[in-house]
């Protein structure tokens, strides 16, 4: 069973980094993902032993494409992706929980 739709109340806008151009670098952008985003703060270590303060987590379904790296829009907002937990069903992947900073 995949994350209830009737907890995903907000849409945000993930933007993948495609390469390089000529004034920076390029973007492909996924339009109007259904999410739920709670503004609460929580620390996460990253591999290389680094501690960083994330500022929310947003959970999405299980299909949407995100990656470490990537930039989250919500509600006029920029985001950077610092982890991505995958939420485990009994029988099946439910959602993603994207930590953002």
């Amino acid at each position: 069973m995949n994350v209830p739709t009737s907890l995903l109340r907000s849409r945000i806008t993930i933007r993948s980094k495609s390469g390089e151009g000529p004034t920076g670098p390029v973007w492909d952008t996924t339009e109007g993902v259904p999410a739920r985003v709670e503004g609460k703060r929580r620390q996460i270590r990253r591999p290389d032993g680094t501690d960083i303060v994330c500022s929310a987590t947003v959970t999405v379904r299980p299909d949407v494409a995100v990656a470490l790296g990537d930039e989250v829009v919500h509600d006029g907002r920029t985001y950077e992706v610092q982890d991505v937990n995958l939420i485990e069903g009994l029988t099946r992947t439910a959602g993603k929980e994207v930590l953002v900073a």
